[in-house]
């Protein structure tokens, strides 16, 4: 019975190829999306899956609730919340402080790179499943590991044990070991992995790493525990009870914190996370995922409208079909059976066309970053297989249902068209619900389009044109700025510790001595030339005092923001007064500077306090004369940087086009572009199937309108007009549904475009050209149509 079902399924799609072909591919860009989203489930649940003991081994999470009543969850806890539990709790087996990873630069072997850094206990081998290629790891200060990638770029193939990496803040570090790289990807991603003993020798010399005396720090270090055999997880929520207590207790009069309190998450539990944690290492959230899965079955059940509509289209040819197979015998379920082969049938074909299309499309850096790290095995493919089966019934169970119901007299005398409400044809309805859904991505991709236009080409408040951001990698900035200023076309050169615009930099509290005010504030550091080469406006007082005075580190620029957040009165009032800074440091404003965007339009304008500190100038600025060749004046700034510094890279932006580049996220774009193009193709597919079919059926129509005189024009509007009704009344459906998702998008953005006529009106007129092609480009074809060669089919 089955093997019959096969092949009437595979001759009915033969028959019909345009039917089928419409089908598949359909289905095949619906399920395209799916396997994305599929890909990125699956590597969600990947991370993390390599270590020893995860049935009881916790982290740590802090909530805070501020004196405003807010709340914030970290992934992170204080410092000292470790070491309470390691001493004082029995039940425990072994504790592991993680410093979250960060960006440094080490010296080695002549060269000068940056690498993720973080410092951990020496449990961690114990805890995590992280394998030691070479050496080992210890607790004596100033030792480290380093990932094999790591000791490839620093020393090439020689043996980095015993080699010596250096910070010029931190010191020297000892290599002692090779980490391998995991076969499983971890929520902890570091290039170097320091003894966490260095961090008390290096807070010594005044540098903060984590702050480990610090018990209102939520940001310090990741608190993993590892409960002894048979130990209990209630224990340890009694336990971290009485550490918020502590940390409750030591919170400051000026602290706007109010209280503390922690929670332990199951290592297997920390990928994907159930909720959005500040500071979370790596990995993904149950949220992103449910978007993915929502807009790949969204797009799937496009796809299976296609194959409802085009097969209750066929109803009516297919009706007798059906009427004569019960009347020889044939039953309901038989039937309904029939047509569900059928439908599992172009399911598994669309499968096939669908990872032939991946394939085809893996070029694209936008699926590559999807199938990077993606770990596909034998289990996936045939969770795809099943997922098919399951997409093909589902499709299927509608058509199949009513079609099965139809009674055999009814069926032989013909099948009129099955309604929802009188008026209202299923067929309609579902064309409708297509292009409804379709509208309402493009404007939701056109907002998204405009905002990061905006983003990319807005003013941000200071310079951005002919500037060349160099890279300095602990090279001496000074130097270089003194021979740059010999290259022809350079104006004038800076030295700050990160680029405007952009996600900002370190923050820290700022208090007025004074007075009982404080402000959380971007603490930036640049020279005298900074305001001169981005065009800051001073409001108030005086530039910083240059880098030969004494008191160059102690004079600081603040903006207007800062102004209001410390309660000066004025920008002239502001000028001379002391402000205490978080590292305990006590600066005097020289001069205020009119508001400007130093992070992303995502942000608001922040309480900003520029100050000189040479130790962390990153990144040198160089503007250049307009008139200057861009490709030449680089390239002769990179032969001076290879002659003073031939063993380190040369990495240089324009300013204008990193800017541009950040906030116009083209793989963005790109993939918006491929969703709505693939939804776009399905709902025209399924049109072009209708307008098809419904075209074919009055062929003798159109053959005696045109005997009687009808002109091609008339034949047109007769054809399509029912049609085209469907696209305006999917536009007048979509319109308002598309501006609520494109005004709730933009309501992320401080700074954002507005969603006028002119977006709503390009998406609506967009649908309809694309719409109205496909209507008018098959209608025309009937239209021309001989009426002799029509008139005399059967």
């Amino acid at each position: 019975m089955i093997r019959n079902y096969f092949k009437i399924a595979l001759r009915s799609l033969w028959k019909h190829r345009l039917f089928s072909f419409i089908n598949i591919v359909g289905l095949a860009a619906g399920m395209v999306i799916c396997i994305i989203a599929l890909i990125d489930f699956n590597k969600a649940y990947n991370y993390d899956t390599f270590h020893p003991m995860p049935e009881r081994t916790y982290r740590i999470i802090t909530d805070v609730t501020f004196k405003e009543n807010q709340r914030e969850a970290y992934a992170s806890t204080p410092y000292p919340v470790a070491t309470q539990l390691k001493n004082n709790y029995p039940f425990v087996e072994e504790i592991v402080h993680v410093v979250p990873a960060r960006k440094a630069e080490f010296e080695a072997a002549g060269k000068i790179l940056k690498t993720s850094t973080s410092f951990a206990d020496v449990s961690f081998f114990k805890v995590f499943g992280f394998k030691l290629l070479l050496g080992a790891f210890n607790d004596a200060p100033h030792t480290a590991v380093v990932t094999a990638e790591t000791a490839s770029r620093f020393f090439g193939t020689a043996n980095a044990v015993g080699k010596i990496l250096h910070h010029k803040d931190w010191g020297d570090f000892l290599v002692t070991g090779i980490v391998a790289t995991p076969v499983k990807k971890s929520h902890l991603v570091f290039d170097m992995l320091a003894a966490s003993s260095t961090i008390t020798a290096i807070e010594k010399n005044g540098v903060n790493i984590a702050e480990t005396n610090n018990w209102t720090n939520p940001w310090a270090s990741y608190t993993y525990v590892l409960l002894k055999r048979g130990g209990v997880k209630s224990r340890l929520d009694a336990a971290i009870a009485q550490v918020a207590n502590i940390s409750t207790s030591a919170i400051g009069a000026n602290n706007d914190q109010r209280s503390f309190a922690y929670r332990c998450q199951l290592l297997n539990d920390i990928n994907p996370s159930r909720e959005d944690l500040l500071n979370f290492p790596a990995g993904t959230t149950y949220g992103k995922l449910l978007v993915e899965i929502g807009i790949g079955l969204i797009t799937l059940i496009l796809a299976g409208f296609n194959y409802i509509n085009l097969t209750l289209a066929r109803s009516l040819t297919r009706s007798k079909e059906i009427g004569l197979r019960k009347v020889i015998g044939a039953g309901p379920g038989q039937v309904f059976a029939q047509f569900i082969v059928e439908s599992v049938c172009f399911s598994l074909l669309a499968l096939l066309l669908a990872l032939l299309v991946l394939g085809l499309l893996k070029p694209m850096n936008v699926i590559q970053d999807v199938f990077n790290d993606a770990q596909l095995s034998i289990a996936f493919y045939s969770s795809l297989f099943l997922f098919a089966i399951i997409a093909g019934i589902v499709a299927g169970c509608i058509p199949a249902r009513i079609l099965s119901a139809i009674r055999p007299a009814v069926a032989i005398k013909g099948q009129k068209a099955l309604t929802v409400m009188k008026g209202i044809t299923i067929r309609k309805a579902l064309v409708v619900t297509q292009f409804a859904m379709l509208l309402t991505g493009i404007i939701f991709m056109l907002a998204m389009y405009q905002q990061q236009k905006f983003m990319a080409t807005a003013e941000y408040g200071f310079a951005k044109s002919n500037i060349l951001n160099i890279e300095l990698y602990g090279s001496d900035h000074q130097k270089l700025a003194n021979e740059l200023k010999k290259i022809p076309g350079v104006e004038e050169v800076t030295a700050t510790s990160y680029t405007l615009g952009i996600n900002g930099g370190n923050q820290q509290k700022a208090f007025r001595i004074e007075k009982d005010f404080y402000s959380s504030a971007e603490i930036l550091s640049a020279d005298e030339h900074f305001i001169s080469v981005m065009q800051l406006k001073l409001v108030a007082g005086n530039n910083i005092l240059p880098a030969t005075n004494d008191s160059a580190g102690s004079s600081v620029l603040i903006n207007e923001r800062a102004v209001a957040s410390l309660h000066f009165d004025n920008a002239q009032s502001a000028v001379g007064q002391l402000i205490r800074l978080g590292d305990s440091s006590e600066v005097r404003v020289a001069g205020v500077l009119k508001d400007f965007h130093s992070m992303s339009m995502f942000f608001p304008i922040f309480p900003m306090i520029i100050r000189q500190t040479p130790a962390y100038f990153s990144v040198l600025q160089v503007k250049a004369n307009p008139a200057v060749n861009a490709d030449q004046f680089k390239s002769s700034v990179a032969a001076l940087w290879k002659q003073l510094n031939p063993h380190q890279e040369f990495t240089a932006q324009w300013y204008d086009k990193a800017l541009y580049a950040h906030h116009f996220h083209g793989s963005d774009q790109l993939l918006m572009v491929l969703l709505c193009s693939i939804v776009l193709c399905i709902a025209c597919l399924g049109l072009l199937g209708m307008v098809t079919y419904s075209s074919e059926i009055r062929t003798k129509e159109v053959g005696v309108r045109k005997v009687m005189g009808a002109k091609i024009v008339q034949l047109l509007l007769l054809l399509s007009k029912d049609f085209v009704w469907l696209l305006v009344i999917a536009g007048c459906i979509a319109v308002p549904v598309g501006y609520i998702a494109a005004q709730l998008f933009l309501h992320n953005f401080t700074y954002h475009v507005a969603v006028g006529a002119g977006t709503l009106l390009t998406g609506f007129f967009s649908m309809l050209l694309v719409g109205g092609f496909t209507i008018v480009w098959q209608t025309f074809r009937i239209a021309i149509h001989n009426p002799v060669k029509s008139l005399r089919a059967e």
